[in-house]
């Protein structure tokens, strides 16, 4: 919904991740080098009918051969890496039945055929052995240090993870979709938090993509939020409304899509959503004329600039970041739009 500048902190946040990945398994965690090795055995040993097995094979090496540089790719370099990997192997193919037996293989030939193979999709097969399930626990941390409390799609529904129990309780989407792009399934800047609502209804993952980390420019913020009050009665929030448009017409055909496929307009216009935003409009009224003077003096008893915007708005005033807070994005806009910021 608004970018993330990837800053130096930020990168080194990657590095971090990267260099800690799996790091404090035990033995009989089967590591995702060792994993794709064997799925490399598999198809050595047991897919005889597979037709262009030694493109599926080296399709693996090269993800193993690069293993190290994809758990933290920079954004910049996945249409690189992508055009390598598809000139390996026609990403159709991808999808491909092939048959495995385990993660972890017996080094004995006699023993790896006693255990029975079993049909399984190729690009799934490496996201399995590349501990995608374990690795969203790894990230879920640096994600809320980087500020990220909701999803990234909405800005409504909250992530939550507990350190506790070390369980992040949302799901992470996969910006370029792992079924073209299975290489970048743990990769740091290639997962996304976000509710269950918004990761269902991406699925292809081709409409309402929107890419979060920024590196080179400023982080875009492509959408706007207003909420008409022209039919507005009071103490009657149905009769307000909330528009999700572009900021620029080059973003209409974005703004459109992300729309359609996030249900944007559905989500702020429930009526659950409608009694928060009456109050937010309560509230702003109430403080806007005397805004500009409790902002402005530095008077004993009067409130500072940030602690106003926060009785205000229920929401800190960086808005840098957006995810800090369920709703900051309307919330924001709303102040701008008020004169209030």
């Amino acid at each position: 919904m608004k970018q993330i500048l990837i800053t130096p902190e930020i990168k080194a946040m990657a590095k971090e991740y990267s260099k800690k990945l799996f790091a404090d398994k035990t033995a009989s965690f089967v590591q995702p080098v060792n994993g794709l090795k064997n799925l490399i055995v598999d198809l050595k040993e047991v897919n005889d009918g597979l037709e262009d097995k030694e493109d599926f094979i080296k399709y693996l090496d090269l993800i193993i051969d690069r293993f190290e540089h994809l758990k933290d790719l920079p954004p910049s370099k996945f249409g690189e890496y992508k055009k390598d990997f598809d000139a390996i192997l026609n990403p159709k193919r991808l999808s491909s039945l092939i048959q495995v037996r385990s993660k972890d293989l017996p080094a004995a030939l006699i023993d790896r055929n006693k255990i029975p193979a079993k049909s399984a999709v190729f690009y799934y097969e490496i996201i399995d052995r590349m501990q995608f399930s374990s690795a969203r626990l790894y990230l879920a941390p640096y994600m809320q240090r980087m500020g990220i409390y909701t999803c990234v799609y909405c800005n409504d529904g909250s992530t939550i993870y507990s350190e506790d129990s070390e369980e992040a309780y949302y799901h992470f989407d996969h910006w370029l979709p792992k079924d073209k792009y299975p290489f970048l399934c743990i990769c740091f800047y290639n997962l996304y938090p976000c509710c269950s609502n918004c990761n269902g209804h991406k699925l292809n993952g081709e409409k309402g993509s929107f890419q979060l980390f920024e590196e080179s420019e400023e982080a875009k913020d492509p959408f706007v939020f207003y909420i008409d009050r022209k039919d507005y009665q009071y103490h009657k929030p149905e009769t307000l409304s909330v528009t999700f448009n572009s900021r620029s017409i080059n973003d209409e055909n974005l703004c459109a899509e992300y729309d359609e496929v996030y249900r944007i307009h559905q989500i702020y216009n429930d009526r659950s959503k409608l009694v928060e935003f009456q109050k937010l409009l309560i509230d702003i009224d109430k403080h806007r004329a005397s805004y500009p003077e409790a902002t402005e003096k530095s008077i004993e008893g009067i409130v500072d600039k940030e602690k106003l915007f926060y009785d205000v708005l229920g929401i800190s005033g960086d808005e840098s970041i957006i995810f800090t807070e369920s709703d900051k994005k309307l919330k924001i806009d709303t102040a701008i739009d008020a004169g209030l910021l």
